[in-house]
């Protein structure tokens, strides 16, 4: 299997996670109960920045509510300046996915300055073995940049999920006859993100999703970095 670095993006850190994953959507779409907190290449299950910062904010986004550590006078001083996030014409050729990590940063700047809301900047990963016919590889090579991982990017977890970048381990529902025995399998395995912190593990579940769903495919094992987190009122280093 090779690892292949397929873009960039900035994911939220504010949002009030209790309202945003309540009692109901736990049950429907998480293995494990008390995570703390689900994190995707999914923005439906980890939301990028430009998903709630942006001018018109898609309708399941409109709710989100920041937590309560963030109802403080620091929080209103820091955003007061703040422009809404632009999301330039072209940002990369994998979904929502930047290319260019520094544009990606840039382009942040230029809304928050240098006092940011709370967030990861993260790079995503795809692994592929030696038959895959996708050209992700020549693609990355191509257009992502950097295009490799940096040493000193913390692995957050593998995911797993479609080459849409919908994620089968915290966006796919399950229903109330496969979730138990699921979840006896495998809710160890899950670190407090939802991720798997075992490749080995996580590719495995790749057949779980194929099991489950086998014309949604096909699935991939994703890495998920943390380049660098973003503390509120705190700026990205250089």
């Amino acid at each position: 299997m090779r690892e292949i670095l397929i873009g960039y993006d900035i994911r939220e850190m504010w949002s009030d996670i209790d309202s945003f994953w309540d009692a109901e959507r736990r049950k429907t779409f998480l293995l494990k109960q008390n995570v703390k907190k689900p994190m995707s290449v999914d923005n439906a299950v980890w939301p990028s920045i430009y998903k709630l910062d942006n001018a018109e904010p898609i309708d399941y986004m409109k709710a989100i509510r920041r937590s309560k550590k963030y109802k403080t006078k620091e929080w209103d001083n820091t955003v007061k300046n703040h422009k809404v996030l632009s999301i330039p014409n072209h940002t990369g050729w994998l979904g929502d996915l930047w290319d260019e990590l520094s544009v990606i940063k840039q382009n942040t700047s230029v809304s928050w300055s240098d006092k940011w809301k709370p967030c990861w900047i993260i790079a995503i990963t795809q692994f592929i073995d030696s038959i895959d016919e996708t050209n992700i590889e020549e693609y990355s090579s191509c257009f992502v940049i950097p295009k490799e991982t940096d040493s000193s990017w913390t692995l957050l977890g593998y995911d797993v999920a479609d080459t849409f970048l919908t994620g089968f381990i915290s966006n796919a529902g399950y229903t109330d006859e496969e979730i138990e025995p699921l979840r006896q399998e495998w809710i160890e395995h899950f670190n407090h993100w939802h991720l798997f912190n075992d490749f080995d593990l996580a590719r495995k579940y790749v057949d779980v999703a194929y099991k489950r769903d086998f014309n949604h495919g096909p699935f991939a094992v994703f890495g998920i970095y943390g380049i660098e987190q973003i503390e509120l009122g705190q700026h990205p280093t250089d």
